[in-house]
């Protein structure tokens, strides 16, 4: 994504960086930038590429305001409302961080929305 960014910009929704974690193995996890485009557009066609992505599930999703430092605990709070609740966590989709053109994450306003797959 990062090699194509400038190229991609004209077709970008939202200037907002996705961040989107998956369990691959015990103990290991993989990591991907992402953004979202306008697929209907038929220039898109030259990004060969490209991955594209369609999420299909269900997500509790929380916003964290604080500094990035401070984001485990908000996490780990959302993870004991979801077991407190009997809401189980789908381990066969990404969870994903969504954050803001604004996003810094030095600065204690700071917000990030993070999503989870869920089991309805």
């Amino acid at each position: 994504m990062v090699k194509y960014y400038s190229q991609l910009k004209p077709f970008l929704i939202n200037e907002n960086i996705i961040s989107l974690e998956g369990t691959i193995a015990d103990n290991h996890i993989r990591k991907w930038a992402m953004v979202e485009i306008d697929d209907e557009n038929d220039n898109l066609s030259k990004f060969t590429e490209l991955e594209i992505l369609i999420l299909n599930s269900n997500y509790f999703s929380f916003t964290h305001t604080g500094s990035a430092i401070q984001f485990n605990s908000s996490f780990q709070k959302s993870i004991e409302y979801l077991k407190t609740n009997k809401i189980q966590i789908d381990e066969r989709y990404p969870r994903l961080e969504i954050m803001h053109n604004i996003y810094r994450p030095d600065v204690p306003l700071s917000k990030e929305q993070f999503w989870i797959p869920i089991i309805c």
